[in-house]
């Protein structure tokens, strides 16, 4: 409606035959039409992509045409017609779109406040009837339903989803009416156009008070400066460009737009069971990055456009084409003008960032670590996109056909995985994520990440000559004159600045191609996954094949954190529990090709039948059975490398600081292992194999002989010897026996007392350590155990928050174990934080590994009772796991590992429930 004012054309239409209602309802019902055609591509997306080869069917089920018309009926219909009656009315009775715009930023805050009222309200029905978007009442009508109801039935015009529609389409009809009532079906005086005077050129301000620009160069801009110092003007006309784009009504609404979302998504940040974390940088950082990174798209495509079409759009082009200026002048004004625009964007997130953490009463921000992040890391990348925008516009030479090309871009960097393109090699300004730790930094990642800047800035440097090749100017048509005119700019200067563009795109592509694919394995993930079918293909048939089971472990394990390397040389004392001799010891390697074995080694005569480094298999044929009850040993000496970096993911297991190493990643487990093989069904489907085979019944005898952790141990024995660098500390379950420092390395001495499971972990880094003690409730445990139990948090300094419900939930922990359980089995209970690269905590003997990224910077509120104290829930989970796991794997309790995990659980509530009362349970 608001095209007829923009355009002048509203007399036409005023002194026309048409009554104003004929008038309001025909343009309300065609931009309804248009809004309900252009979404109409999503049910028809979704319809194409059923008939895609490789869609799996029977995830599809029966393929109806109800379900796609519903969603439309009963909720993109309503809100459309409620939310653009909204705009409609803005347009028609303000005759302007700066309220429009200014009308959807605030549609879409009131929208984003609703739902959070809507959730937080505790009268569920009223939530979902306030809702105007109707997505509650869609959650309340389809709670209880099953996954087969999900997957069969439609969701019905019924209970709250029919009186929230009717309600909103009421609103939506007194809106209309009151549109219609108000608006005036005439012409009025203060439409004229009007003019502005301005130091640049008059400005045509037109009746929406927008401002048509005046010439980026025109005849008073060559009567001030000299044209003879072309590279004088850059500044002036970057300046110009940038000042007339962020002076933009548009620019100003996408920001405050993006701006908006972010803070509404501070609200949830780091959530977890509806409990916030503490906002430090790094998460802020991820939060700003992350809810403003498609508004900084958007931005960058659209404004990349404007610019390049801003003279031909305004017919200034003649002009501006006929200065003496060189043709790289407009097109490197622009290009900084573009590149400027993240800069202050990016300046206005940090600021936002740090007030948002001030609202929240966190006041250690930690400047650097923004500056790094939002200009060292990210400005750089959007500067890629920067020049990919602006060459796609110069070489495509159409605004829109631009926009769609770029749009295609941004699609196919999403989905290039399914089509089979990972490697960032081929995918433009595709730099693999740095993370960042207030553990260990941005650690071993930084190598990797600028080589990827550096790869495609070089390639965005190509591209940019090849916008000023290609870039308009003049009256010229048609590819055959803009390649002539494109020869004619290949000059000396020109030629020696691609060569060494493409010089340095080659030769930085042959760097990161001989770091991924020949220093490191490169798989995709079609190829890991044909690894594991593989794997089932060739050992499946030794699944029941009798091997002997690990008795003992007795290791020396070195950590190299500055180099990103272990070694680990042991011994296990291994014995036949079968019933039958072991013929063949078959040894199963997680690491696979990326594994250097120095020694491998059984301990009575056997030669090597096979090795199969790809799947990571070695079967040793023994010359001699082993027979039921005997024992040998397999002596090993493993070592974990690291090699430059890896095209995607990396070894986060031995970093600078913060090291976590589980021992399967090294150390060779016996037997066929079933979880190397295919888990999902339909993945199996797309590689020929049946579907997976169940769990074992409760009852079933041969897996009650196995240990719910791994078929090739039961209980072990236990000793490692331990060595860092002198300023780490090392730690492994355990009792520290001895500790020493030799040289640059610091070595400890562990052992168990007791035989474990055979399943440990290494940590080593600069740790700070909270002390306390727990006084033993329950008498000895049947090992002799007895005494004060001391507890050790090792943390990072600064992760301070909630040190002190982790002791606590500990100490209750353990006390309602020992009560109502029986005795704590260990003798010593430690915590040690290790890098957010994972999220959770995991149980061993005595010790418990737990990531910076939960519980120790959640922001537990007191005084709200909807926050949960999961850091003391979690703590109180592992523990709980410590003492179910023992018991599971003695033998006193007859289960595995999901009977281990539902008892923790229950161990844990209980906990909580004496902690906080059992009504806010």
């Amino acid at each position: 409606v608001q095209q007829d004012f923009e355009h002048r054309m509203q007399s036409f239409f005023f002194t026309a035959p048409i009554a104003k209602l004929q008038y309001l309802a025909g343009r309300f019902l065609g931009a309804l039409g248009a809004v309900l055609i252009v979404f109409a591509a999503i049910g028809l997306g979704a319809f194409a992509a059923t008939a895609l080869p490789g869609m799996d069917a029977e995830r599809l089920g029966a393929n109806r045409l109800a379900a796609y018309l519903l969603p439309y009926a009963l909720v993109l219909l309503p809100n459309a017609l409620l939310i653009g009656g909204v705009f409609f009315s803005l347009a028609a009775l303000t005759r302007k779109m700066l309220p429009v715009y200014v009308g959807s930023v605030l549609v879409m805050i009131g929208w984003l406040l609703s739902q959070k009222l809507v959730r937080d309200l505790d009268n569920r029905t009223l939530a979902a009837l306030i809702d105007p978007i109707g997505s509650r009442a869609v959650s309340l009508l389809t709670e209880y339903w099953t996954i087969a109801e999900r997957n069969t039935q439609l969701v019905p015009l019924a209970g709250p989803l029919l009186w929230n529609r009717l309600l909103w389409l009421a609103v939506a009809g007194l809106l209309c009416a009151f549109c219609a009532w108000r608006f005036r079906f005439a012409a009025a005086a203060s439409e004229r156009p009007t003019r502005a005077k301005g130091t640049a050129g008059d400005l045509d301000v037109d009746a929406n008070g927008i401002a048509t620009a005046a010439p980026a160069i025109g005849p008073r801009a060559t009567a001030r400066l000299d044209t003879s110092r072309p590279l004088a003007l850059l500044p002036h006309l970057a300046a110009l460009y940038l000042r007339e784009t962020i002076k933009n009504v548009y620019f100003g609404v996408l920001v405050l737009a993006g701006l908006l979302f972010m803070v509404f998504a501070s609200t949830t940040v780091g959530d977890s069971f509806g409990t916030s974390t503490w906002p430090l940088t790094f998460q802020m950082t991820g939060l700003l990055n992350g809810t403003f990174a498609a508004f900084m798209l958007i931005i960058v495509t659209f404004y990349a456009g404007e610019m390049a079409w801003r003279e031909r759009e305004h017919r200034l082009d003649q002009i501006v084409d006929g200065t003496p200026v060189p043709t790289w002048l407009p097109l490197l004004a622009k290009l900084v003008a573009l590149l400027a625009i993240p800069v202050l964007l990016q300046a206005v997130l940090m600021l936002a960032g740090i007030a948002i953490q001030a609202s929240k009463g966190y006041f250690r921000f930690e400047p650097w670590l923004y500056l790094q992040e939002m200009f060292g890391i990210e400005l750089l990348n959007y500067w890629m996109v920067c020049a990919l925008a602006l060459a796609v516009h110069a070489i495509v030479d159409h605004k829109y056909l631009a926009h769609f090309v770029m749009i295609v871009y941004y699609v196919l960097i999403i989905f290039a995985g399914q089509f089979g393109i990972e490697h960032n090699l081929v995918k433009f300004g595709n730099v693999p994520e740095a993370v960042y730790s207030d553990i260990n930094g941005y650690g071993h990642f930084m190598l990797r990440l600028r080589s990827f800047q550096a790869y495609w800035g070089a390639g965005s440097l190509l591209l940019v000559l090849a916008a000023y090749l290609l870039w308009a100017r003049g009256t010229r048509s048609g590819w055959r004159e803009r390649w002539a005119v494109a020869r004619t700019r290949l000059t000396g200067p020109t030629l020696a600045l691609g060569f060494v563009a493409l010089l340095a795109f080659a030769g930085l592509g042959g760097w990161i191609y001989y770091n991924t694919n020949v220093l490191n394995v490169y798989q995709t993930s079609r190829d890991a996954q044909q690894r594991r079918v593989d794997y089932e293909h060739t050992y499946k048939r030794y699944a029941d094949e009798p091997q002997p089971k690990v008795a003992a472990v007795n290791l020396d394990v070195a950590l190299y954190p500055a180099e990103q390397r272990v070694r680990m040389r042991g011994a296990y004392a291994i014995t036949n529990r079968n019933a039958v001799p072991v013929e063949v010891v078959h040894l199963n390697f997680m690491a696979g090709r990326a594994l250097v074995i120095h020694k491998l080694e059984l301990g009575v005569p056997a030669t090597l039948a096979n090795d199969d480094p790809n799947v990571g298999v070695r079967r040793y044929k023994l010359a001699a059975p082993l027979a039921p009850g005997h024992s040998t040993t397999l002596a090993f000496d493993l070592e974990l490398p690291t090699h430059g970096f890896t095209n995607e993911g990396s070894n986060t297991a031995v970093v600078y600081n913060g090291s976590f190493v589980n021992g399967r990643m090294l150390l060779p487990s016996l037997g066929y292992n079933p979880h190397g093989e295919l888990e999902r069904d339909q993945d199996r489907r797309k590689f020929g194999l049946a579907p997976k085979e169940r769990l074992r019944d409760r009852d079933d005898h041969k897996g009650l002989m196995t240990s719910g952790l791994a078929a090739d141990a039961d209980y072990v024995s236990f000793e490692v010897t331990l060595s860092t660098e002198a300023d780490q500390i090392a730690i492994a379950p355990g009792y520290l026996q001895r500790e020493w420092t030799e040289g640059a390395r610091r070595y400890f001495h562990y052992r168990m007392d007791a035989p474990i499971a055979n399943f440990f972990a290494f940590q080593s880094g600069r740790y700070a350590v909270r002390q306390d003690v727990w006084h033993r409730e329950g008498g000895a445990t049947p090992d002799g155990n007895a005494g004060d139990v001391p507890l050790e948090i090792y943390y990072q300094r600064g992760h301070e928050f909630n040190l002190d419900s982790m002791v606590a939930a500990t100490k209750a922990a353990l006390s309602y174990d020992s009560r109502n359980f029986g005795p704590y089995q260990y003798r010593q209970f430690r915590i040690i934080e290790f890098p957010r690269y994972e999220t959770f905590a995991q149980s061993f003997p005595n010790t418990i590994p737990y990531s910076e990224g939960i519980g120790f910077i959640a922001r537990v509120r007191p005084d709200d009772p909807k926050d949960i104290d999961y850091p003391y829930y979690v703590t109180a989970h592992e523990v709980a796991h410590q003492w179910w796991g023992h018991q599971v794997m003695s033998g006193d309790v007859q289960g595995g590992s999901m009977l281990v995990e539902s008892l923790a659980q229950y161990s844990a509530l209980m906990v909580m429930k004496e902690r906080v009362g059992p009504q806010k349970m």
